[in-house]
C-alpha cells in the first residue's frame, strides 16, 4: 500500500514539474525526428530541453536528475548542428558530474563531437591536438568499454 501510493505521489510530482514535463516532450520529439528525419520534430526537442535545462528546480532530486537532461540535451545539440555548445554540455557533465552513470557515454561523445570540430580547424597544429586528444578518449573507453557505448563503429580519422 505504501509502495502504490509512493508511485502516485512521484507520478503528480512529475506531472506538476514543468522541468520533467519538457524533458519528456523533448524526449518524444527526438524519437520523433529520428523515426522520421523530419527537422520540425528536432525544433520542438530542441525547444523544450532548453526549456527544461533552463527550469529544473534547484533542489537535491534536481541534481541527480540533471546530468541525464544534460545528457540527452548535448545529444540534441549535436544533431541539431551545433556542436561547440554540445562540447560545453558535455564537458559540463564530465567536471561536474564524475559519478554520473552516463559519465562514460559523455566521454565518448567529446571525441565524436572533438573529431568533427577538428576537421573544422584551420591550424594544422590545432587540428591534430584535437585528434590526438580524442584518440585518447577512445584508447581510454577502449581499455574497459561500458555497455552503454553502443556506437562504435569505424570511424575514419583521417584528414
Amino acid at each position: 500500500l505504501d509502495a502504490s501510493r509512493s508511485v502516485k505521489n512521484r507520478a503528480e510530482q512529475d506531472i506538476t514539474d514543468p522541468a520533467h514535463l519538457h524533458q519528456v516532450i523533448g524526449q518524444a520529439g527526438m524519437y520523433l525526428f529520428l523515426s522520421s528525419g523530419e527537422h520540425s520534430h528536432l525544433e520542438t526537442s530542441y525547444e523544450h530541453y532548453q526549456f527544461a535545462v533552463d527550469h529544473i528546480q534547484a533542489n537535491l532530486v534536481a541534481m541527480f536528475k540533471l546530468p541525464s537532461l544534460l545528457l540527452d540535451y548535448a545529444r540534441v545539440l549535436e544533431y541539431y548542428g551545433s556542436f561547440e555548445p554540445s562540447m560545453s554540455v558535455y564537458s559540463q557533465i564530465l567536471t561536474k558530474f564524475p559519478n554520473f552513470t552516463g559519465y562514460f557515454t559523455a566521454l565518448y561523445r567529446t571525441a565524436v563531437v572533438g573529431r568533427h570540430l577538428a576537421s573544422l580547424c584551420s591550424e594544422p597544429q590545432e587540428k591534430q591536438d584535437t585528434v590526438d586528444k580524442c584518440i585518447d578518449i577512445l584508447q581510454f573507453l577502449l581499455e574497459a568499454l561500458p555497455a552503454n557505448v553502443n556506437e562504435v563503429g569505424i570511424l575514419n580519422w583521417s584528414f
